[in-house]
């Protein structure tokens, strides 16, 4: 098996470690104004900077929880719905993004948790199997058994939903913003804190009253 790619890079540098558990967001094309994006961009370089200045004794874990806040910040722009971009909360639209996400549950990975907000998906996706069950990898379009990274199956899962997407909506161009957050979860702690975070994301952003209604 060939060298494999556990960090790339887009606009952001992603570290996807092998047999990993992260925690993903992504989110429609044109969600967020490009104004807001950058003051909140700029923000977060602030910090992070005041902080590297700074160079406390505990660096590392004040830079995580930056990061942490940093998208509770993010976050919390996409609950707002600043531009009206929402097309996830058409049931069908839904469903076809949950189809997506679970193509390669039990295969490449298992999909432990997912939220399907109006215009943005969170995802908990555990590729420890992968380490364990190579050979039994069963991809639609190919006879594979190489292990499959995160970014590569994010690429199929938004690619397939944004065509079928698109062709209910009767629309062309992007639908997907081709940036995605992901982060590594560190342990059991982390994890159930990402899963009560995502459980209780539609009723902070207003949408229910109570998580099972969701």
């Amino acid at each position: 098996m060939d060298a494999i790619k556990t960090e790339y890079r887009r606009n952001l540098p992603h570290l996807q470690p092998v047999g990993g558990l992260f925690f993903v967001t992504f989110r429609l094309f044109g969600t967020i104004p490009a104004t807001v994006l950058r003051a909140y961009e700029t923000e977060s370089l602030r910090c992070v900077q005041q902080l590297r200045r700074e160079n406390p004794p505990d660096l590392g874990l004040q830079l995580y929880r930056e990061e942490k806040r940093k998208f509770a910040r993010f976050d919390a722009l996409l609950d707002k719905n600043l531009t009206d971009v929402c097309y996830l909360q058409a049931p069908e639209l839904a469903r076809i993004v949950q189809e997506s996400l679970l193509f390669y549950d039990g295969k490449a990975y298992d999909l432990l948790i997912s939220c399907i907000m109006p215009n943005h998906v969170h995802a908990v996706f555990d590729f420890s199997q992968q380490l364990t069950h190579t050979a039994e990898f069963l991809f639609a379009d190919s006879s594979e058994t190489e292990y499959r990274q995160l970014y590569e199956l994010l690429k199929v899962i938004k690619g397939y939903s944004a065509r079928k997407c698109n062709e209910r909506l009767g629309r062309t161009g992007a639908f997907w913003q081709r940036e995605s957050y992901d982060h590594l979860i560190r342990d059991a702690r982390e994890l159930t804190n990402i899963v009560a975070y995502v459980l209780d994301n539609p009723v902070k952003a207003g949408l229910t009253e109570a998580v099972q209604e969701w």
